[in-house]
Order: C-alpha cells, then structure tokens, then sequence
C-alpha cells in the first residue's frame, strides 16, 4: 500500500525534545492560524518524522509498523492508524490534505488569535510548564535597541537610550547558540527594531531557522521590503502599539505627528499579507475612555487587541509614567468585568483558572525556560527586570 503525501501549510514549525522522565515531546505550531500543540511519545515521533519529510509519511509509517501492536493485517491497520493521526493533524492545521483542498482562503479575514488562544491555551500553558519544569532554555527576549523614533510619554525606556548594540554578526551567533540550547520561541522588540539600520539582515537571518517569532514594532519606520521581510518570516504575531481610535490622542501619547497613520497603514500592508497583528494598548488616565473604538479598529483592520494596564517607572527609576495609570476606579471595574480575559500585564495574559485548577500556579519561566538580552548583550531572567 503506498503512502499517503500530506503537504505542510507555511508557517509551520516543530522541534522535538526529552524531558528529565525519557519521554519525547513535540512541540508544533502553525502561527498562520494561531495553532499550538504539544505532542508525547509515539505522537511526538511520528508527527516529527511527517514533519522533517514536509508532509511525506513513508518513514512515519514505517515506525508505526514497527512500534505499533495489531490484531489484524499489520499493513492495513498501520496504514488506518496513520490515516487517523494525520486527519487529526490536519484539523489542528499542521498539515493539509491535498485532496480536500478547494480553495484559498480570502487573504483579509481576521485572524483567530482570539479563538484559537482559546482552543490552544492548555497547549501553550503545558509547553511552558514543560519547559520551565525541565530547564529548556525554550525563549528568547532580544532587546535590539533602546533607540527610538517615538517619543512616548509613558515609556519605560531610560532617557539616554545611547548604547553599544550587538551587531548582526553577534546576533547570529547568539541565537545558534540559543538553538542548541533548546530555543524555540523569539520575540524581538526594541525601542523600536526598525530604528537599527542593519534590520534587514538581522530578518533575513531569521528566515531559515526553526524559530517562532514575535515582532514588537510601532511600523512607522518598516518601508515596503522591510514589511516584506516580516511577512516572509510566517511570525506568530506582530504587535504594534496603538494606544487610541483617535489619531490626535495616539500622536499625543507618542508626541510624533502622523504615527497613527503611518502605523495603521503598515498593519494593513501586513494583514493583506495574512500576518497576524496584535493591537497592543497600554491604557492611561486620559486614554481608557476610548478602549471600545480600539476594539472597533481592531476588527476594522482584522487584528486582535491586547489592553494593559500597567504603566510602569523607567528602567533608570524615573517615577514619570507612573502618574498616567488609570485612577478612575469605576472606568476599571467596567473594564475588568467586561473585558478581563484580554487585559495583559506586561504581555503576561490576566486569566481565571477552572475552579479545579485553581490550587495549581505555573511556573515562571523567567531564568528557568526563558531570558532576555538587551541590546548590549545584558543578560537577564526577564525583560522586565534591570
């Protein structure tokens, strides 16, 4: 019986790893969709040997065939075995059935961050649990630069923003290293990313290695191939800070004139791409008011919207931005009743367990799966920690 050929849609990546119990994980994500899976044992390798051959399953069934316990004709059952696995793969969005392909999906549909977070969330608090329990250095915070276009009132970034910064070259060897390591998962942010001239090669670099990657970027700075670029790296998301509906009060908070626009047609150059794209609003005094518009230019644009609500002192101490938190107690209850499975601290979403998983807490993976690095090469267990 010949083997089926599956095909693997863009934007799929996979690592396989063992834990300190001897059993091997995959870890699999389709970022187009959104989609997270992590698979154990026999699935992991079976998903890894389909995944290494792009969608072959001759060598995926062939270890079905020698692992696998029948009653039957070993060859039939295997086959029907394999045949089950992959359509279940397939419904994750890890793999397509040429067969039952009818069509491409329109290019400007929303994409489902909101949904499939939904659907994927146990996956991903399993694969961080997975990771920080056995000391993976699984993610990666790279600080490309503190330098900045913008000019944002509430910034954490310290006033002199003049630093060494790690060249391409530097860059590149850093993340063999953190490969070999384990690392899977990158978010590069800044300052703002694009302000560095050498962006182009440092995404260029990126596009050939098994890494998932987040981008954080106001957009206002990324010309034609730089968004190029950036679509061709599939990344999980793009977020991009957008902090009112209201152009005047956006270019009031990041005091350049015109960013709205600028970033607004960016994220459109990006959804007409299918890059999923993160509206990521940090909510002040004078701004949360206007958090439902967000909500309605996000669905305009086709994005999803992540709220935050802590505004935190500079990295240097500086105690500025802490006099723009929202104090309107009232304004925040509506907002938390309504909308609290989408409020985020610093990128760390604010969830309710199950009340049966209440007694249960992750654990961080600062220091233990993941670091940061600063645009000079200071290492740190997290991001937000100087």
């Amino acid at each position: 019986m010949q083997s089926k050929t599956y095909s693997l849609p863009g934007g799929s990546f996979s690592r396989t790893y063992r834990g300190r119990d001897g059993v091997v994980r995959a870890v699999a994500y389709h970022t187009p969709s959104q989609s997270a899976a992590l698979l154990e044992s026999d699935s992991a390798t079976v998903w890894q040997r389909i995944f290494d051959d792009k969608g072959g399953t001759e060598s995926a069934l062939a270890y079905v065939l020698k692992n696998g316990h029948f009653e039957g004709d070993p060859a039939i059952e295997a086959q029907s075995i394999l045949d089950s696995f992959a359509a279940s793969l397939c419904d994750a969005n890890l793999l397509v059935d040429p067969s039952e392909v009818v069509g491409v999906p329109p290019q400007s549909q929303q994409f489902p961050v909101r949904n499939a977070v939904d659907a994927d969330e146990n996956a991903e608090d399993q694969i961080a649990q997975f990771m920080a329990d056995n000391r993976i250095f699984y993610s990666l915070v790279l600080e490309l630069t503190y330098r900045c276009n913008e000019r944002c009132i509430h910034c954490y970034c310290p006033e002199n923003r003049k630093t060494v910064e790690l060249t391409a070259a530097q860059i590149s060897v850093l993340l063999d290293e953190f490969q070999s390591m384990g690392g899977m998962s990158l978010l590069i942010t800044g300052g703002e990313v694009f302000a560095r001239k050498d962006i182009k090669a440092i995404l260029r670099g990126l596009r050939h290695r098994n890494i998932v990657v987040n981008v954080i970027s106001n957009l206002t700075m990324a010309d034609e191939e730089s968004l190029d670029l950036l679509a061709n790296l599939r990344p999980r998301s793009v977020g991009c800070s957008i902090y009112s509906a209201d152009p005047a009060i956006h270019d009031g908070v990041t005091l350049v004139s015109g960013s709205w626009d600028r970033s607004v047609e960016a994220i459109r150059t990006l959804r007409a791409r299918s890059v999923p794209v993160i509206l990521k609003t940090p909510l002040m005094e004078h701004t949360i008011d206007g958090w439902r518009k967000i909500e309605v230019l996000a669905n305009d644009l086709g994005c999803d919207v992540q709220f935050d609500v802590n505004i935190t002192p500079k990295n240097d101490g500086g105690q500025s931005p802490v006099d723009l938190r929202v104090k309107d107690k009232a304004v925040l209850e509506e907002l938390f009743s309504s909308r609290f499975n989408r409020l985020y601290i610093n990128n760390e979403p604010m969830t309710v367990a199950p009340e049966e998983q209440r007694h249960q807490a992750l654990l961080c993976g600062a220091g233990a799966a993941g670091l940061a690095v600063g645009p000079d090469g200071t290492i740190r267990p997290c991001i937000g920690r100087m």
